[in-house]
This record gives C-alpha cells, sequence and structure tokens, in this order.
C-alpha cells in the first residue's frame, strides 16, 4: 500500500500535464500566470544586469580609489560575476515566491476544474461569489506560504553547508510545497486546518512522493515554476484518486 501511494505521488506531475491538456479551458488558466511570472523575472534581470555593472563599478571606486589600477579591473570582474550569478539566483527564488501570489486565483480554478473532472465528491460548481471568497481566502494565504518559503529556503541556505542536515532541509521544503499544492484542492473541500493536517499524516506516502518528484525538477533551473500549474492539477488529481481507494 505504501509503494503505491508513493508510486501514486511520484507520478502526479506527468499525470497534470496530460490532464492540462484533457480538462476543458485548464490551459489558458495555467498559461495566464506563467506568462505575468516570465515578463516579472525577465524584466527584473534585465533591469538588474543593466545597472549592475554601474553599482559594482561604484563600489570599487570606493573601497580602491583609482578606477584604472590593476586591482581595481580584478576586483571589478570578480565582484560583477558574483553579484550577477546572485541576482540570477535571487531573481528566480523572489519570482517563485511571487508565483504563488499571483497565481493563487488561478490556481484554485484549476483545482476546482479537476477535481470536478474526476468526479470527486464534495465538489460543486463554483459560482462567483464562492470564487471571490476562495481566491480572496488563497491570496492570504499566499501571502504567509510567500513568507513561509522565504524562512524555509533561508534555512536550507544555512543547513547546505551541514552535511545530512541539508539533505534532510530540502526534503522538508519539498514536503511544504507538495502540501502547497494540494492545499488548493483542500480549500474547494471547505477542509478545516486540523482536518488537512490529518489528511498529511495519513497520507505521507503520498506527499513523500510528491516531493521526490518536485525535488528532481529542481534540477533543471526554472522547470518547477514552469511545471507548476500541471502540480496543481495533479494533485487535485492525486486526492481524487485517494478518495476512490486508487
Amino acid at each position: 500500500m505504501m509503494v503505491k501511494q508513493l508510486k501514486l505521488g511520484f507520478s502526479f506531475i506527468f499525470r497534470g500535464m496530460k490532464l492540462l491538456f484533457e480538462i476543458p479551458g485548464a490551459l489558458k488558466w495555467a498559461i495566464f500566470p506563467f506568462l505575468i511570472n516570465l515578463a516579472l523575472i525577465a524584466g527584473t534581470i534585465t533591469f538588474v544586469m543593466s545597472e549592475m555593472p554601474g553599482w559594482i563599478g561604484a563600489g570599487v571606486s570606493f573601497l580602491l580609489g583609482d578606477p584604472t589600477g590593476f586591482f581595481y579591473g580584478l576586483l571589478y570582474k570578480a565582484l560583477l560575476f558574483l553579484a550577477s550569478l546572485l541576482s540570477v539566483v535571487l531573481t528566480f527564488y523572489i519570482g517563485f515566491l511571487l508565483s504563488t501570489i499571483i497565481a493563487a486565483p488561478f490556481n484554485s480554478i484549476l483545482a476546482e476544474k479537476t477535481l470536478d473532472h474526476c468526479n470527486s465528491q464534495s465538489v460543486k460548481a463554483m459560482g462567483f461569489k464562492d470564487w471571490l471568497r476562495i481566491t480572496m481566502k488563497q491570496l492570504g494565504v499566499s501571502l504567509i506560504r510567500a513568507l513561509l518559503f522565504a524562512i524555509v529556503g533561508l534555512m536550507i541556505f544555512i543547513f547546505s553547508f551541514i552535511p545530512l542536515l541539508n539533505l534532510i532541509g530540502a526534503f522538508v521544503a519539498f514536503l511544504i510545497v507538495a502540501f502547497d499544492c494540494i492545499d488548493y484542492s483542500m480549500e474547494i473541500k471547505l477542509m478545516t486546518l486540523k482536518e488537512r493536517l490529518t489528511y498529511f499524516r495519513q497520507h505521507f506516502s503520498v506527499f513523500t512522493g510528491m516531493a521526490i518528484m518536485l525535488g528532481l525538477t529542481l534540477m533543471v533551473p526554472g522547470l518547477t515554476l514552469l511545471l507548476l500549474p500541471c502540480a496543481i492539477i495533479g494533485a487535485a488529481e492525486v486526492m481524487a484518486k485517494i478518495e476512490k481507494g486508487l
């Protein structure tokens, strides 16, 4: 049973990719937040990269004074490379945090459409008032979620210098993201916090499989952000399958 649930969780993104093109209207709700996030990330990187040489040059000139010396050029190039690399990493990470806020209403719609498509229990079509209520609540939750991810990201950075703890910290972060993916479906079903935590404990093997898959997507920079809509859809289908005992 545990192996079956582990496999169910591990394959959730692949099934989400398939359902993205099968569920009527799902693709358009997945594309909107992705394009917004892509524009934000591209715009930020372009701005930072265009201004970075001036910032680094001013800083090195302040430290060394002579803008023409050998050490100035050496330090300038070294700092410019490190700062540019760090800026790209931070921009993508901040972009992921922003995506959890921007995409919240779209993800709610994707989860509702998936649950309805899978004939999940206790799900009815949302009216405008229902959608607005869930959207406002998810926006608030997304702000808290973004803060939590920022804290977890800082902890992972600190733990990355400690053997074993770096692996544990990364796994915990992936579990949080996996829970976040299925949380939209839980909200559609009006589950309380206690019910959600109980669900997490009861199906920990499923969440473990989901966390492993999410960890693998990080091997390609930006892939996790690209596949986020598929993860939301796949997580909703996982919940529907669990209900049916599959």
